[in-house]
């Protein structure tokens, strides 16, 4: 439910801090608090309830800040439907960032050191940080897009070098929301929804990245992402082919744009076919990889070879079940041929 402005309101503020939730009763007050906890002044949190039955929605209302907003949505909208509805319904900043329900931002400086680099460079379109991934167990890792304490890349070159272990946390990225609107983020509802619009984005500008850790990612069971099931990760294939289409129109080499979302489809099916095998279902990596295939076959060929030379695989047991055995001796002997 979009909630009317009054026309004597405060003027829009240069930050949004979204936060969709959905039956997060136990993590919601934590997650608006952090975002709350930022420093920078200029900044509205506005959270969507998506229609929660367990008093989700009750405990958001609770937090009293003028800063904050909650709604509840009049119908359940799903995952990506409440980013989108946030992001062009209910936001009113010219910039934002999104913020599960069950995650938390952990450094109160991100938006401010983000907007310095913001008004020191026009043609920034987003600004991305690290997080710390806890798992169910209660390990947790930092995962940080940089090495240096900041540094500004061409989109292009971002969008290139972008690969199914880089890190782009949707919580850690602060981006313009018109020109995010504008190329079109959260159209698919897909599990890479975030990675599929923030690709887009990064070529429309240049990008700052932040060697820090500015927010803490619950990953557990329930995230969606873990599912193991064939057909979410076939329509997950869109955040690859979707943005390879929209970088040929970026002035990017189309022979580079190819050679990327080749690479790109054989690491996202590796790592699907790596995750499957563990749950004992090369089923499942079967019919990826015979839908790389009929994609790219070059993509198959080159996960034919990476699953030949991982460890974790025993190569013609694994390769085989997977329909690629025959396409991987044909490698072999090219090679040997090659070499001889």
């Amino acid at each position: 439910m979009k909630m009317p402005h009054s026309t004597l309101e405060a003027p829009a503020p240069d930050v949004s801090i979204l936060i969709p939730t959905y039956d997060q009763r136990a993590s919601i007050g934590a997650a608006i608090r952090s975002a709350l906890a930022q420093t920078h002044a200029s900044l509205e949190v506005v959270v969507a309830d998506d229609c929660s039955s367990d008093g989700t929605f009750e405990a958001a209302a609770a937090i009293r800040d003028p800063r904050c907003r909650v709604v509840r949505n009049e119908r359940n909208l799903g995952r990506v439907g409440n980013y989108r509805h946030l992001l062009h319904d209910l936001a009113r900043g010219e910039w934002a960032l999104v913020l599960d329900g069950d995650d938390e931002l952990i450094d109160p400086e991100f938006l401010r050191a983000a907007m310095q680099s913001i008004r020191a460079d026009a043609s920034l379109v987003m600004v991305v940080g690290g997080m710390i991934d806890v798992s169910g167990e209660g390990d947790a890792r930092t995962l940080l897009p940089t090495r240096r304490d900041a540094e500004t890349v061409d989109g292009r070159d971002f969008f290139l070098g972008w690969r199914f272990d880089s890190v782009v946390p949707h919580l850690g990225t602060l981006y313009h929301r018109r020109r995010a609107m504008a190329v079109g983020f959260y159209d698919r509802d897909i599990l890479s929804a975030d990675w599929l619009s923030l690709r887009k984005l990064a070529l429309e500008g240049r990008v700052c990245l932040l060697g820090r850790a500015v927010g803490r990612w619950h990953h557990h069971g329930s995230n969606i992402s873990s599912t193991i099931e064939f057909e979410p990760h076939r329509r997950n294939l869109d955040s690859i082919l979707i943005p390879a289409d929209h970088a040929r129109g970026r002035l990017l080499p189309a022979s580079r744009v190819d050679a990327w979302r080749r690479e790109a489809l054989a690491d996202y099916a590796f790592h699907y076919c790596r995750f499957v095998a563990g749950a004992g279902r090369l089923d499942l990596a079967r019919r990826l990889a015979l839908h790389v295939g009929t994609l790219d076959p070059a993509a198959r060929r080159r996960l034919a070879w990476r699953l030949a030379t991982s460890p974790i695989f025993h190569v013609q047991a694994v390769s085989g079940a997977l329909g690629l055995w025959d396409g991987l001796q044909r490698t072999w002997r090219r090679l040997r041929s090659r070499t001889a």
